[in-house]
């Protein structure tokens, strides 16, 4: 007898019924799961139910419950020589099986994580909040980053975004050509939150699963399948402005930066 066959046949024996739970509000997800098809059936089943998986599907809800995402690289280096599934690859199994047996697209409400913007603001926000008592607020980012489709990509999407706001306002970069808007995170942002940073610099590291040859002109299609389903493909946005062996030299480099930009 499965698991589940015993948990009932228990519950019966002792006259109770399984134990009733609110309906789920909301989905958050932050990271692959370990055991991804424990996961996946329960999200569906939750996407399927508006959240109460006890009750019966008469028809799929559209729309479903919120779904909330954070980290959508598709893969990631770790201790063997070849690229892992990272939680972008948990969310296309999601997205597919969710196609699958619905006919319909999952529909997410928010994005964290790179190479989204709040990511960016925040870690802006933080910075300023910790700068030892510096006077004013930060003026350039430094994003260092093993991946060009979410570190570089990400950083680079927010020095556009930088530039818009500044050009709006009039700023000491007023008068660069401005960025294309059509991406999805830059129509969402309706106010300035990097209120004092002009620029971001993006560092390319080459200990994860990225390389970049400066002396090859950049491809229109490669990368594009790395990026999450609803993240607008720039080409441009997937080249570093610095590449660096290693996060040594990446911290060697921003140091030497702000000392000559100092004087």
């Amino acid at each position: 007898m499965s698991k589940i066959g015993q948990n009932k046949k228990v519950a019966h024996e002792l006259g109770k019924a399984p134990e009733e739970f609110p309906p789920i509000e909301a989905i958050v997800l932050l990271g692959e799961p370990v055991r991804w098809e424990t996961n996946l059936q329960l999200i569906i089943d939750m996407l399927v139910t508006n959240g109460s998986p006890l009750s019966s599907v008469q028809s799929v809800p559209g729309p479903h419950i919120p779904v909330i995402v954070s980290n959508t690289d598709l893969i990631y280096m770790a201790e063997v020589s070849l690229p892992r599934f990272g939680h972008g690859a948990f969310l296309l199994s999601l997205e597919n099986l969710y196609k699958k047996l619905t006919g319909q697209e999952v529909v997410y409400s928010a994005y964290l994580g790179k190479p989204y913007l709040t990511s960016y603001q925040y870690a802006e926000h933080c910075l300023n909040q910790n700068n030892g008592g510096a006077s004013g607020n930060l003026r350039t980012l430094y994003a260092v980053g093993d991946n060009l489709d979410t570190d570089i990509y990400g950083a680079n999407l927010c020095h556009e975004y930088v530039k818009v706001f500044d050009n709006a306002s009039g700023g000491i970069n007023a008068g660069e050509n401005e960025p294309s808007k059509s991406s999805a995170q830059l129509e969402q942002n309706a106010f300035n939150w990097l209120p004092g940073v002009r620029k971001v610099e993006s560092i390319l590291v080459r200990t994860g699963v990225s390389t970049q040859n400066n002396d090859k002109q950049p491809s229109t299609t490669e990368g594009a399948q790395f990026l999450h389903r609803d993240t607008h493909y720039h080409p441009h946005l997937r080249r570093a402005n610095h590449i660096v062996e290693n996060i040594a030299q990446a911290v060697e480099l921003i140091l030497k930066r702000e000392q000559t930009n100092s004087q």
